[in-house]
């Protein structure tokens, strides 16, 4: 946890996560917010998984009034609503799950009658004459204005009943659910050398493209394992500017044309001898985010061995990249992986 120039607290997502759990447990309810395209819809959806919720995204941009508070009815000569299926209400069957949770995402961008709806729900936890299911929890989550969202401000004594999440974007967070997703290697690296470049909106410009986790995440599934240095292939070539716009596409083309790295069995073959500070700075954070996609209990032994022999300044990426959920979960128990868990464990505090 840190502090913006306000002295506001900001969280990493993986912190924010754990202040939604011990939220729900009291009652409160979470509002999320933070920059466009940081991973606010991703974090949650992660921790549904996580401990197997039922997950209910409400995005309230495209929602009506009617859609939460339910469609008017005539009974005799009295106005009725009939209830919504969107969210649960109690009687309902939500399946063998601990907890229901409905995001309730872009809340700052609804339509004022939606929004009072929604308000009704979340304070009163009733719909109509019905009560919310008793294992629904919500999650608030919106842009701010200072980002360069369309957004306006939610009403005094709405925001007065939730407890607030003001979310620091953390490249390195970034990094470790990148290689658990099996985004390639190079995007990885990329950010490593280049974090500005993790958000690079500039509210001031109006450029179509601009860098973001979300944006790197969707080239990354664009290009695939495809070159960049690829001179034949516009479409690969072309894509970063299209998808990161001009500055951070032309950094990492060139980031990309920079790389001198040496084959990686030959790397795994000889990780006694091999020196890695023999390579250069970006070619060494490629080195370290190929070896990480690639390990497996045969040549974890091996790849920890190299990591651990590149330069002090780059651990820090490495040992978050390597201790991803995925990770954690495929190599419980194996010694050699356990002992980087506790000599790394300040630095991966920040994704667990």
């Amino acid at each position: 946890m840190s502090k913006n120039l306000l002295g506001i607290p900001e969280f990493t997502l993986a912190e924010a996560m754990l202040s939604c759990e011990r939220a729900w447990a009291t009652g409160q309810i979470p509002y999320i917010t933070g920059k466009s395209g940081i991973g606010k819809t991703a974090a949650i959806e992660a921790l549904a998984a996580k401990h197997n919720y039922g997950l209910i995204p409400i995005s309230l941009v495209t929602k009506e009034s009617y859609d939460i508070a339910g469609i008017p009815d005539k009974l005799g000569n009295r106005c009725v609503f009939l209830d919504p299926t969107l969210i649960p209400l109690q009687g309902d069957t939500v399946g063998d799950v601990d907890r229901v949770v409905v995001f309730i995402d872009e809340m700052p961008e609804g339509e004022e009658a939606t929004l009072k709806a929604i308000y009704r729900v979340i304070n009163e936890r009733m719909i109509n004459d019905k009560h919310i299911h008793e294992k629904v929890v919500f999650v608030c989550s919106g842009n701010r204005q200072q980002d360069g969202a369309n957004t306006k401000d939610l009403m005094p004594t709405v925001c007065n009943r939730m407890y607030h999440i003001s979310i620091k974007l953390c490249y390195k967070e970034w990094i470790a659910w990148a290689t658990s997703k099996g985004v390639a290697p190079i995007y990885r690296a990329w950010i490593a050398a280049n974090p500005k470049f993790i958000h690079d909106y500039d509210m001031d410009k109006s450029a179509p493209a601009f860098s973001t986790p979300r944006s790197i995440t969707n080239l990354a599934k664009y290009n695939g394992d495809r070159d960049l240095t690829d001179t034949s292939d516009l479409l690969t070539r072309s894509a970063p500017i299209q998808f990161l716009g001009p500055a951070a596409g032309m950094s990492l083309l060139s980031y990309a044309e920079a790389i001198d790295l040496p084959p990686i069995q030959d790397v795994l073959d000889n990780s006694y001898s091999f020196d890695p500070k023999a390579l250069k700075p970006g070619s060494i954070l490629l080195l370290g985010q190929s070896l990480i996609s690639i390990a497996d209990e045969k040549n974890l032994e091996a790849v920890i061995r190299v990591l651990e022999n590149m330069p002090a300044e780059h651990m820090a990426v490495n040992a978050v990249a390597l201790t991803n959920d995925t990770n954690v979960f495929k190599f419980v128990g194996v010694p050699v992986f356990t002992s980087f868990m506790s000599k790394h464990k300040a630095t991966i505090k920040i994704i667990r």
